[in-house]
Formats: structure tokens, sequence, C-alpha cells
């Protein structure tokens, strides 16, 4: 009988160690497959992070040297064609809307960086920030001195004189000379 009970306990021994070491190689399989999940996911977080970022600098760039082309452009001097105005002001509105378009495109890789913080490495978590900083150096600048509200209401008016005849703005400016009560 001993041998029986020694036999018997040396298998429940060997099932419970087995049992364990199953558990545990079972647990730290999952966990292995967790971190390549996670992973995987950084890398794709970085990869769309690091694409839009360089999108958004491509496009400021692009940005910064047309406004320079603009500004370097010879105008007229002096009382000139309201149509070079106007050709003029129609380029300024459109490099204000590239504007808009790259702060819109900012925010939303902002929003998206957020989304994906608890994904990223602390390192990686630092550049973002860094990016950010000398996104908006660069860009506030631009974005404050670009198609003010002064230079849309000159754009309008411009605008409004080329497109309506003679007789049109005699009447228009009457009629706002009689609203105002003289």
């Amino acid at each position: 009988m001993d041998a029986l009970t020694t036999t018997i306990l040396s298998g429940v021994v060997v099932a419970v160690i087995g049992a364990f070491a199953t558990a545990y190689f079972a647990v730290r399989r999952e966990r292995r497959a967790k971190q390549a999940a996670l992973r995987e996911r950084r890398v794709e977080a970085l990869a769309e992070i690091q694409s839009r970022a360089y999108s958004v600098f491509v496009d400021l760039k692009g940005l910064t040297e047309s406004i320079v082309r603009l500004r370097e452009e010879k105008m007229p001097e002096g009382t000139a064609k309201a149509s070079t105005w106007l050709t003029f002001f129609d380029a300024y509105a459109g490099l204000a809307q590239q504007r808009d378009d790259i702060a819109k495109e900012m925010q939303s890789l902002r929003a998206y960086y957020e989304m994906q913080t608890s994904y990223l490495e602390t390192t990686s978590r630092n550049l973002f920030p860094s990016f950010d900083r000398e996104f908006e150096q660069r860009y506030m600048p631009l974005s404050r001195h670009l198609y003010s509200a002064q230079t849309r209401r000159d754009h309008q008016q411009i605008d409004k004189m080329l497109n309506t005849s003679a007789v049109d703005w005699w009447f228009q400016d009457f009629y706002e000379t009689l609203s105002w009560g003289f």
C-alpha cells in the first residue's frame, strides 16, 4: 500500500505543479500578448502623429513661403486699378483660408494626441508638446498679422465696387446717405 500511496501522492504533486506551471505560463503568454498589442498600438499612434505633424509642418512652410512671395510682389502705388487690388486681396484671402485650415489640422492633431497619450511611453509623450510649442511660436505671428478684420473689409469693399455697376453704386451710396439722416 505504501507504494500505491507514494505513486498517488507523487502523481498529485506532479499534477499540482503542472497546474501551477500551466497557469504561470498562460499568464505570462497573456502578458506578452498584451505587451505586443500595446507596442503595436504605440507604433501606430506614433506613426500617425508623425505623419500628421509632418503634414502640418509642410503646410506651414508652404504658407510662410506664399506670404513671402505675396509681400515681395510689386504692388502699384497710389491709385491703381481696383481689379489689381482685388487680385491681391483674393490671394490674401486664400492665404487666410490656408492659415485657418492649418489651425484646424493642428487642432485635430492635438485631439488625436490626447486620445493616444495613455498608449505612449513617457519619452514619447514629451515630443509632441515640444512640437506644439514650436508650432505656436511660428504660427501665431503669421496668424495675428494675416487678413485682419480691416483687410477683410477693404477686400469686400473693392469686390463690391467691381461687381456693382456705377448706377447701382451711386444709388447705394445715396441710400446709405439717406439712412444716416442727412
